[in-house]
């Protein structure tokens, strides 16, 4: 090894080889521009001891101009940096709400956890209640809560329970009610119930109306079976025979 390769840096404590008029590189660009010789080279291990903040009393690590992070904030805005810091509580790893481990995004909560809580009206800055009776939950759109305005949408019961009893089937997204069958196989209630005013199956070409547009309302008072035959055009001796074929009780009642 020759004696220019085992020279090592001028200034004190850096241990990097020379590069050029007794500096190592990072130094000889200090050297050039001005800059302060003294200050620890970025990467060194003195560089990654950051001293505390230069404000009284700070126990944060100093980020800019000797400074931590919220002081500078503070010194940039102008605002007095001899005030006293909030202390915030101990920030959470992982969603407030039990059996989710997602991490937190608003108010302890994930972004799903958090967009659910909203929906059901239980997150609103102004507190103020639902508008429909007997509801305990916050307003989120036209004085209502996120479910009673969805039942508004759907034309549903806004007195209704949000949880019907078991074995008396479950809401769907559209707003019938729909159950599930000893087979496994699921069937809306208003079929159900037409089928057991008339004693016999649907067929797949009758669908059942709801009188007053409610969804959930399957009273049999308030159902109506139509029956829409494919195709859409016939001619009329075959649409008589298609109904004579599949209506015939219905047609010897009007007959008689």
């Amino acid at each position: 090894m020759s004696t220019l390769e085992s020279r090592l840096c001028s200034v004190e404590s850096c241990g990097r080889p020379f590069l050029c008029k007794n500096y190592c590189k990072a130094h000889y660009n200090r050297w050039r521009k001005g800059a302060d010789m003294t200050i620890p080279v970025r990467g060194t291990p003195e560089a990654r001891i950051k001293p505390p903040c230069s404000v009284e009393e700070c126990d944060r690590l100093s980020r800019v101009k000797g400074m931590c992070a919220m002081h500078d904030d503070r010194r940039k805005s102008g605002r007095d940096l001899t005030a006293p810091i909030r202390r915030y509580a101990k920030q959470l790893t992982i969603c407030s709400v039990h059996g989710c481990e997602n991490p937190p995004q608003a108010r302890g909560l994930c972004a799903s956890c958090y967009q659910t809580a909203l929906y059901r009206g239980e997150i609103n800055p102004s507190g103020e209640k639902c508008s429909v009776a007997g509801c305990v939950r916050t307003v989120r759109t036209r004085g209502m809560c996120g479910r009673h305005y969805a039942r508004l949408t759907r034309r549903q019961d806004l007195t209704a329970d949000f949880r019907r009893d078991r074995g008396t089937g479950t809401y769907e997204r559209n707003g019938y009610v729909q159950h599930t069958m000893p087979d496994g196989t699921l069937k809306m209630e208003h079929r159900i119930v037409m089928e057991a005013v008339l004693g016999r199956a649907l067929h797949k070409f009758e669908n059942v109306h709801h009188i007053n547009g409610i969804r959930d309302d399957n009273r049999p008072s308030n159902l109506e079976l139509w029956a829409k035959p494919q195709p859409n055009g016939q001619r009329v001796d075959d649409l008589v025979r298609w109904v004579v074929e599949t209506y015939p009780d219905e047609v010897r009642a009007m007959l008689a």
